[in-house]
């Protein structure tokens, strides 16, 4: 709880307060840092919840869908068969199983065709998704066909109550593919913000220097890159709240830009005096940032 405190009072002071950038300049950069990436902890994990949340119903109703499409394409009595390397069916060939909503521009009018005499050329003359012959599966996907020979598939036999076999079993791995959807999300969530964020960051730095090269600061590099550190959390939480309404602004670097004239504003407000006077920095109250964030928890102790 006291470590919630203390991290609530670095996002507050970092968000509202231009005065706490003169105890943060005078911090040791892991502080910033580790600032930094817990607050990237908490962005990923709000943002992935309310990305994947209505997605859920979704990811569900898309597998039992595709679970019962595959049902309803197989015939009760259809049985495939592989047995030294070729496939053959119980069905009269050509065996056509149509595409239920019909071909389309982008679509293909089958989805499947055995025929033991067809070739590469039959795909397109099936106007087909695959084309499975005694010796090949043959599959289109866009601009590319890929073929997979059937010798290399053990002897067997697939019924229609093999696939309902099957289905249940994907059935109950299904309860698992949400949660293995959001791992996922969170994953790219934090290289965003660990990766691409903090490289994006070394730029917005040497802006930050530059801006307080022409304002006459001595301040190092190391120190502006923590000020940028510190002053994305506005542009983090304004983009954190157009994701969740649904806000897109395109056309416009409005990220960078807030942040540049935030940070900017920092440093010419450390410059001006009111705050320090950058170029008379000095060690003392080095510790001060971060023990003010932690004041709450000297406080929690004696109580």
């Amino acid at each position: 709880m006291q470590k919630i405190k203390a991290a609530l009072y670095v996002f507050t002071q970092s968000l509202t307060s231009p005065k706490y950038y003169k105890d943060i300049i005078k911090t040791d950069l892991r502080f910033s840092l580790k600032y930094y990436v817990v607050l990237s902890l908490v962005f990923a994990l709000v943002s992935a919840t309310y990305t994947l949340v209505p997605l859920l119903p979704k990811i569900n109703e898309g597998i039992d869908e595709g679970i019962s499409y595959a049902l309803a394409l197989y015939e009760d009595d259809l049985v495939i068969t592989i047995e030294g390397g070729k496939l053959s069916i119980n069905k009269e060939e050509p065996y056509i199983i149509p595409l239920p909503v019909g071909g389309t521009r982008d679509l293909p009018s089958n989805v499947i065709v055995f025929d033991s005499d067809g070739t590469l050329d039959d795909l397109e003359g099936w106007d087909t998704f695959v084309l499975v012959n005694s010796a090949n599966i043959l599959i289109k996907n866009e601009s590319e066909i890929h073929v997979y020979p059937t010798n290399k598939l053990p002897d067997s036999t697939l019924t229609k109550q093999d696939l309902v076999s099957l289905t249940e079993q994907l059935r109950d791995f299904s309860r698992f593919v949400p949660y293995l959807v959001g791992i996922v999300l969170l994953l790219a969530v934090l290289f965003y913000y660990l990766v691409f964020r903090l490289i994006y960051l070394l730029v917005v730095g040497g802006f930050l220097r530059l801006i307080g090269y022409f304002k006459g600061a001595t301040l190092s590099y190391e120190k502006y890159y923590k000020i940028g550190v510190h002053a994305m959390t506005l542009p983090l939480c304004i983009e954190l709240l157009n994701n969740f309404f649904g806000v897109y602004v395109t056309g416009l670097p409005w990220f960078f830009m807030i942040h540049l004239i935030f940070g900017g504003y920092i440093v010419f407000t450390l410059c001006s005096g009111s705050a320090v006077s950058v170029g008379e920095v000095t060690a003392e109250g080095e510790e001060n940032a971060e023990e003010d964030s932690t004041e709450t928890e000297s406080t929690d102790s004696n109580e």
